[in-house]
Parts: C-alpha cells; structure tokens; sequence
C-alpha cells in the first residue's frame, strides 16, 4: 500500500507541475538526485517541459501536442546520450517499479501493433 500511495503520490506532483512534490516523490521511491531523468522517463517529454507547465501553472505544455517523429527522434537522442544514466537509475528503483515501468512497455507495444495511438492522452 505504502508504494502504491507513493507513486499516485508522485503522478499527480507530474501532472500539477509542482517541482518540489516531485522531487519529493522520487525521493520517496528512492531516486534522489536523477529526480529529473525519472520525470523524464515516466512522462516520456523532457524534464524543461515539466519546468515550463510549473511556470505558466498549465496543465499542458505549450508543444503538448501527438507525439510526431520528431518527437520521437528527440527521445531516442536523449535516451542514447543518458543511457549510462539510465541504467544506474532502474538499477536503484524498487521491483514495484520496475514491473510498472515493464507493463508500461508492454502494452506501448501492443498498442503499438494493433495501430492505436500510443499516447491518446497527453500527460505533460
């Protein structure tokens, strides 16, 4: 239950912006100082967006728009330049977390396969 509140915890701090909740959050899952590449990686935008909604008090990003391959190549750009990152971050994440961030991947790829939008809802 504890993780369970934690992470509606840290979604609802990604969704209203709030930089000091999520850092909060992260903290709580275990993630401390790379608060703003697990941002990242849960939201899949880049952390400045999150920055710029906290700033305007928006609940979308002023480019929150369907995600367009150029959107992607960014992704794969910065997924390539963090990946050392990366790979230390899930190395210290909780197991619930790592089953989530899994599910997640899985059915991207299911969506994917079957034609749908992969993100019918814009979360940042």
């Amino acid at each position: 239950d504890t993780f369970r509140i934690r992470y509606a915890r840290l979604w609802r701090s990604l969704m209203m912006a709030d930089l000091d909740e999520i850092k909060a959050s992260c903290h709580d899952i275990g993630v401390d100082n790379a608060f703003p590449l697990f941002a990242a990686m849960l939201t899949a935008r880049p952390y400045d967006e999150i920055i710029e909604r906290s700033k305007t008090g928006s609940f979308s990003a002023a480019s929150a728009a369907p995600e367009s391959q150029a959107d992607r190549a960014v992704i794969r750009g910065y997924a390539k330049q963090f990946l050392k990152d990366i790979f230390v971050l899930l190395g210290t994440l909780p197991p619930q977390m790592l089953l989530l961030l899994k599910m997640n991947d899985c059915l991207r790829h299911i969506d994917f396969a079957l034609g749908s939008p992969t993100n019918t809802i814009v979360i940042a």
